[in-house]
């Protein structure tokens, strides 16, 4: 537990640490096997009997941090109203620094349709709520690696 944690801490010490700030989790639509190996990692604050299936090899630091969340048994109770008014993530895009190579989880992602892969000067994660119905975009830089659309 205390690697996970200290893996956890390099990540939010990006500016510093060269590691990859971006984490993605996902929940699973379907049981089948993935095309690459995975591990599990069971935190304290997880229901007893329950995992993350991590998907990036486990010392890598230059890739997004990838994992599979078991769903939640009553998520619907964790759904408010957003203040800024969105309801619904629409489009994911990653941005990597240019000399990064993607690792085979993070293209098989991409092939699945859960995101899309983009080049540019450092990591950063664009988000699209609500198919960027509003017209409104905010960009969070330097800060967060984040810019998002609504």
């Amino acid at each position: 537990m205390e690697r996970g944690a200290e893996k956890f801490r390099q990540r939010m010490l990006w500016r510093t640490s060269g590691w990859c700030p971006i984490g993605i989790v996902m929940h699973r639509l379907s049981n089948d096997p993935l095309p690459f190996p995975t591990w599990s990692i069971s935190p304290a604050w997880m229901e007893p009997g329950t995992a993350m299936e991590m998907l990036m090899p486990r010392d890598d630091t230059k890739s997004p941090s990838l994992s599979i969340h078991p769903p939640s048994i009553d998520q619907a109770k964790f759904a408010t109203a957003h203040p800024i008014g969105v309801k619904r993530i629409t489009a994911v895009r990653l941005i990597a620094p240019k000399e990064y190579r993607p690792i085979e989880a993070l293209s098989y992602v991409q092939k699945q349709g859960v995101l899309t892969l983009d080049s540019g000067e450092a990591w950063t994660v664009e988000l699209t709520f609500d198919h960027g119905a509003k017209g409104k975009r905010k960009d969070f830089r330097p800060e967060l690696p984040l810019m998002i659309r609504y």
